[in-house]
């Protein structure tokens, strides 16, 4: 897999801080040389000035990614390897993704979090239905071995599985009342984001997608605890 320039990214930031810094100017030498300005043409100024500084900052960090992160993603069967670093899918522990900031986190044994920004990786559906293919075996092993020593798979800091119950912070459901898990898109002007919904006989309970490590396994977790097996 290898990389795109972030063009939008790449152009948000030109043209976020151009503005700031051009109005920046003009309010400086109103100040500077003692122009006559209305406190609420300041006002607004500095409003505007603030917006434009924090659109382009945003982006920021896409940009700095995309020259600073490893030019290229090669996912295998049993491993995959990001820049230098060969690493085993056995000592992956958790996948995490995040539609809002379009990142995916994969956690690994031992080391730093490995960060893959959509905008910058090309073919992102493909290689994220990729590493979960590969990761989903093993992750479901682990779970079910804690699950089977009475303990609680997590699924991040507020959801956790155990034999009997599924835990969303210190609510329990029953596993038995759970009715269907399913993944829910949601789309607010230009934010968009996913989250993991649980029904229940007596309660629907949501969850954002990026609070939930290991999304995938817990759904074919309840698919295979409905089927028996």
């Amino acid at each position: 897999m290898r990389k795109n320039f972030p063009v939008p990214a790449f152009l948000c930031v030109v043209v976020g801080w151009t503005v700031a810094v051009l109005l920046l100017i003009i309010v400086l030498g109103a100040l500077l040389y003692d122009m006559q300005f209305d406190f609420f043409d300041l006002t607004y100024l500095y409003v505007v000035i603030v917006l434009a500084a924090a659109w382009g900052s945003y982006y920021v960090p896409t940009v700095v990614a995309f020259f600073a992160d490893p030019r290229l993603l090669t996912i295998d069967r049993m491993f995959f390897i990001y820049g230098s670093q060969t690493i085993a899918f056995e000592d992956v522990v958790g996948v995490v993704h995040d539609s809002g900031k379009k990142i995916t986190r994969i956690l690994v044994s031992g080391k730093r979090p490995i960060r893959l920004r959509w905008r910058i990786w090309r073919d992102r559906v493909l290689w994220a239905d990729l590493i979960e293919d590969r990761t989903l075996e093993i992750l479901i092993l682990s779970a079910r071995r804690k699950i089977h020593a009475g303990q609680r798979a997590q699924f991040g800091q507020k959801l956790a599985l155990d034999s009997r119950n599924l835990y969303l912070g210190r609510r329990g459901v029953p596993v038995s009342n759970i009715t269907d898990i399913y993944f829910m898109n949601k789309h607010e002007a230009a934010y968009a984001s996913r989250s993991l919904v649980i029904n229940s006989v007596s309660r629907r309970l949501t969850i954002n997608e990026h609070k939930v490590v290991n999304a995938h396994v817990l759904v074919h977790l309840f698919e295979r605890f409905q089927a028996g097996s």
